[in-house]
């Protein structure tokens, strides 16, 4: 009979969202990707839509392009929601 384990205590799943709140939040919020970029490999994509509704996927640097060419969103609503922890990754 499989036991369920939690391998990954909640001070990494409290660690994860600080993370994702200081540099991915409010690098958006400031229209900063060098604070933005602290939050993602190097490797990362990313899929998200827009202000306008168009669906922007790729290399994380495209993400990078759209902050940079519309600067800071001070007025952007942000959630985290946090799908999977490993000891290595989050999701």
């Amino acid at each position: 009979m499989a036991k369920n384990i939690k391998t990954i205590p909640t001070s990494e799943y409290d660690e994860v969202v600080r993370v994702i709140q200081e540099y991915h939040c409010n690098g958006c919020h400031k229209g900063n990707t060098s604070l933005l970029a602290k939050a993602f490999h190097k490797d990362a994509t990313m899929y998200g839509f827009t202000m306008t509704g168009e669906l922007l996927g790729g290399p994380i640097s495209n993400l990078y392009d759209y902050i940079n060419q519309h600067r800071d969103a001070p007025k952007i609503n942000t959630r985290i929601d946090i799908i999977g922890i490993t000891p290595t990754t989050a999701s």
